[in-house]
């Protein structure tokens, strides 16, 4: 089954009404980065620990148009995932900033669900991690060559998409080898 997300703007303009300090892109993160530690995680404690309550409004719908086709996507293979980011047609800059709120979350997302101490954790992932924080942390972007940054943006996309499954299939594996599928990750 292929997921669509909802449009990064209409998804936006809803959030401003719950909370204008988190867009689109960190929401989505914060979701899967969640996902990745507890796959089974129920909507509406995901979105009380994102959001510090229930959605309400017009905001209810788009984020749960936004969890079921997450979930769609993590279920449907390592070549279905994409993160939620604005359009193409949008200015790069917007996008390497959205890019770097999603980084952003989808660390929070792991911290909020114990995962703050990631340099235990085996094979690449505390690489990873390292590499989504100096994503998150860029503060200014020095675009000067249109192509080479457009191809520049499309690998970073690529490997947070490589680094999100990554995460999911060494954090499942954990979760199996500590007492089966029930288990969640022993976390910090």
């Amino acid at each position: 089954m292929s997921a669509v997300l909802p449009d990064y703007d209409v998804l936006n303009d809803a959030l401003r009404g719950l909370n204008p300090d988190l867009d689109a892109a960190e929401l989505h993160g914060q979701l899967c980065g969640m996902l990745c530690v507890e796959p089974r995680l129920p909507e509406a404690d995901a979105w009380r620990r994102i959001l510090g309550g229930d959605p309400a409004g017009p905001a209810r719908e788009r984020l749960h148009e936004v969890w079921v086709a997450t979930r769609a996507m993590f279920e449907g293979g390592q070549f279905d995932f994409q993160p939620l980011l604005p359009s193409d047609e949008a200015r790069l800059e917007s996008r390497v900033e959205a890019l770097a709120h999603w980084a952003q979350g989808f660390l929070l997302g792991l911290d909020r669900l114990g995962l703050t101490d990631r340099s235990g954790l085996l094979g690449e992932l505390p690489g990873i991690a390292e590499d989504l924080g100096k994503i998150a942390a860029a503060e200014s972007y020095a675009l000067d060559d249109e192509e080479a940054d457009e191809n520049a943006f499309m690998e970073l996309v690529e490997y947070l998409r490589v680094a999100v499954q990554l995460f999911r299939e060494e954090l499942q594996a954990k979760r199996e080898t500590q007492g089966g599928d029930n288990a969640t990750p022993t976390v910090h």
